[in-house]
């Protein structure tokens, strides 16, 4: 068809050609040949461009599959090598140039963090493999991964424990199992908890999650420091191989500054990596109180015992008004407590919605719902009038999702 179609467009373009030349020929213009010869040429060129057939071009890229050497960079793989961290370095470049072949290989080291270069070293003090993994996902989930090798000796003493974590790897999850398979004692401190900044004659918890593998029979005391000062001590007694223990203390913050606190338990008989046995944590007491403004429609039981709670808190001052006593400036108060505020009787809807700064609602028989949705859009509440009735607490014992002291 693509023939008959291109002898069809040659036709005409040489019929309008001759017809030109014909022309050129009775009104004896010079060289009547070249003009039929353009003639032809535009036509011919014309028609084609309107009916030739649509030209598809198609490029070919081929990339190869990536495979993904994460290397485990702490300082306990140089323990678990035993002095043969050359021939395995030789061992794995010889590897990744074997697979380079067929695949592209990218190296990573990770200890705390993921790094791209500085690989072979084992001098980083902590091992995240969790944290190791789920970079590998982000930055290669969606391309086209081949594999991902984890060289690692399996101790990791930050982060999550990588074998309950959700994968979703296009690829395959292959492990090299560095040094030694038999488990090794070891106790380590996980994690501590604390606030980053507290208030000035404020106490406050420190907890330390300790976990032991293979000290069972261990009897000694987690200890907190700041200094040569021990601020507190909690016993630990080890009756398993596998143990977990969560240590508490309470410390008062009696002086302004930054403190570092130090979390430590006593090395074990035996263990060989003992610097996952103490922690350091940095709190900043501040010399500072969070003004309270407590407003109220009328007294009420209520206001004497939120003032009381908060009374015994060294960081918070608290200031009782009335309605008709409302300051007339809230740039001082961090909170704002408005008991049975707005009311039938007195809203204050402009002073405090022009203040922004956080409320807690108390409602009562006297809020003025409808100025209450006016001072806050996260929820709208529809309230009908009906018989009051008093309601008390009742200390639910057995609810465990948390432990009170």
């Amino acid at each position: 068809m693509q023939w008959l179609l291109g002898f069809v467009v040659i036709l005409l373009s040489v019929g309008a050609g001759y017809w030109v030349y014909r022309a050129d020929k009775k009104r004896e213009v010079p060289y009547p040949w070249i003009t039929a010869l353009l003639r032809t040429l535009v036509v011919l060129l014309t028609v084609w461009l309107l009916v030739m057939p649509p030209i598809t071009i198609t490029h070919n890229e081929t990339q190869k599959p990536v495979i993904l050497l994460l290397q485990d960079d702490s300082r306990s793989i140089a323990n678990a090598l035993k002095g043969d961290t050359a021939k395995y370095r030789k061992d794995a470049e010889e590897l990744t140039k074997r697979l380079s072949d067929k695949y592209k290989v990218v190296k990573w080291g990770f200890g705390a963090g993921v790094q791209a270069d500085s690989l072979f070293r084992y001098k980083q003090p902590t091992t995240d493999i969790a944290e190791a993994l789920t970079r590998a996902q982000e930055f290669y989930g969606q391309q086209n991964l081949g594999a991902v090798i984890l060289a690692t000796d399996g101790h990791f003493n930050q982060g999550m424990n990588p074998e309950y974590q959700n994968l979703f790897l296009h690829g395959s999850l292959y492990t090299v199992a560095l040094g030694d398979s038999a488990e090794q004692k070891d106790l380590r401190i996980t994690k501590v908890y604390a606030n980053k900044k507290v208030s000035l004659n404020s106490q406050f918890e420190v907890r330390a999650d300790v976990v032991a593998m293979l000290c069972n029979g261990y009897h000694n005391d987690v200890k907190i420091t700041e200094g040569s000062t021990t601020l507190g001590s909690a016993s630990m007694n080890i009756t398993s191989d596998r143990f977990d223990h969560s240590a508490s203390f309470t410390i008062k913050a009696d002086k302004a500054g930054l403190h570092h606190y130090i979390v430590s338990v006593p090395n074990a008989d035996g263990e060989q990596n003992v610097a996952n046995n103490r922690k350091d944590i940095f709190v900043e007491v501040v010399d500072e109180k969070k003004n309270i403004l407590l407003v109220a429609a009328a007294p009420h039981p209520d206001i004497n015992a939120i003032k009381e709670a908060l009374a015994g808190l060294e960081s918070y001052n608290v200031t009782i008004r009335t309605a008709d006593n409302f300051p007339s400036s809230l740039s001082e108060y961090q909170v704002i407590i408005l008991h049975e505020i707005p009311s039938n009787n007195s809203n204050l809807l402009q002073q405090i919605s022009a203040a922004k700064k956080p409320v807690w609602f108390i409602l009562g028989n006297q809020s003025n719902i409808a100025g209450v949705n006016q001072l806050q859009k996260l929820a709208t509440l529809n309230a009908t009038g009906g018989a009051l009735q008093d309601q008390t607490a009742a200390f639910n014992t057995a609810f465990s999702g948390f432990t009170l002291p």
